[in-house]
């Protein structure tokens, strides 16, 4: 069976659009989904270990957090962004 992980991402700005990453280093297999409303959910997700980072212009999670989805269960993680410089183009 698989699970699910959902929660809120707050952030000093609207964090619509942004994109939040699961990456099941294991299988090495990365799912993507897109904040709509402050929330995000995942679906349909293998059991094991993921590690949460969140992608928005001028934002980032302090550092990436690591959460366990089981069979059958939705896991919540509530996420925070703070402001990050933005990369410099070259």
């Amino acid at each position: 069976g698989t699970g699910g992980l959902e929660g809120t991402v707050a952030s000093p700005a609207d964090a619509t659009g942004a994109r939040v990453y699961a990456h099941d280093r294991e299988r090495n297999v990365r799912y993507v989904v897109f904040v709509v409303d402050g929330r995000y959910r995942a679906v349909g997700l293998l059991p094991g270990t993921y590690e949460i980072t969140v992608r928005k212009d001028g934002f980032a999670l302090p550092r990436p957090e690591c959460v366990g989805v089981a069979a059958g269960r939705t896991t919540r993680d509530d996420l925070a962004l703070v402001a990050a410089p933005r990369a410099a183009d070259y």
